[in-house]
């Protein structure tokens, strides 16, 4: 009888090695390089002396490696709680307050389409969306009697801002589609006992439909936090980090000093720090969120 557990356990492990191969190849390998080089000083593209922690002083002392630190939490934290929040408003309006299922699946597909597009073709397409000359938000406030331009991505204070509209844009219809799968699981027999005992829509939400999907709205937040720390593309192809440093978050500082100042030691220094910063705020997120998700269960 062990023997065949034995046989079994192996074949299993059989099965996961080609994605095991795959992750070691192409993840756990050039992450553990570029561990490495962050203790390296380069020449010639290539590793030549080891200086210890020469490079994290470098990073530590850089007022532009701390600001893009503060745009990165700023950005993960937006894109958190933001599409959640958007999601989770749209999900219950569709499931509270319209009557006609076609409608409901029709908001719900419409909404759902642009997470199909690539962060590049949103960027891409908004692009030509805020364009000051060629843009339809310039054509409407034309339309409507103002005279001057609109430049959406050339204010300091409002670019992150403006930036982070088409990820709100293609983000919330993910949200959206999670919450819903996770209400139509809701025990209707507890619905229908509130709707009873007199309890109003505000309330059924408050108190029962919530609570049942607070593993949801956790799940939802941290993945919407992964995608932030993840972010690069969109944010390189509407501004390359511009106005000034304004949108330049670690992964675009780090890119440009890896591929125009070719100092691939101090980009390697700076992901390396955001990837502790990253482990560090999860651990304490799933903290908090897990304390308050058994406090819902409890209740």
């Amino acid at each position: 009888m062990w023997k065949k557990r034995v046989l079994n356990a192996i074949e299993s492990y059989l099965f996961l090695l080609p994605a095991g191969i795959i992750l070691i190849i192409f993840l756990y390998y050039p992450l553990v390089n570029s561990i490495e080089f962050s203790f390296y000083r380069f020449e010639n593209f290539l590793p030549s002396e080891f200086v210890g922690l020469e490079n994290f002083r470098t990073a530590f002392n850089d007022p532009m490696f701390w600001n893009s630190i503060y745009l990165t939490f700023k950005w993960v934290l937006m894109n958190a709680f933001l599409p959640t929040l958007g999601g989770l408003i749209l999900a219950l309006l569709l499931e509270y307050f319209t009557r006609r299922l076609w409608f409901t699946n029709t908001v719900r597909t419409i909404l759902f389409m642009p997470q199909m597009m690539s962060m590049v073709a949103v960027g891409l397409l908004w692009t030509l969306i805020y364009d000051p000359n060629l843009g339809i938000i310039n054509a409407v406030l034309k339309f409507f009697g103002y005279t001057g331009k609109f430049v959406a991505l050339g204010n300091l204070d409002t670019a992150i801002y403006m930036v982070y509209i088409p990820v709100l844009w293609k983000g919330v219809g993910f949200s959206m589609v999670v919450f819903s799968a996770a209400m139509q699981s809701i025990n209707h027999e507890i619905l229908e006992s509130a709707i009873v005992e007199g309890a109003t829509k505000w309330k059924q939400i408050r108190y029962i439909t919530v609570p049942s999907i607070m593993s949801t709205i956790t799940m939802v937040i941290i993945i919407n936090m992964i995608d932030g720390f993840k972010a690069f593309d969109l944010l390189y192809v509407l501004t390359r980090g511009g106005p000034g440093n304004s949108t330049e978050i670690t992964a675009v500082y780090a890119y440009k000093q890896a591929f125009f100042a070719y100092k691939f030691e101090y980009a390697s220094t700076m992901l390396f720090c955001l990837l502790i910063c990253v482990i560090v705020f999860l651990i304490v997120f799933q903290t908090v969120f897990g304390k308050l998700e058994r406090h819902y269960s409890a209740d």
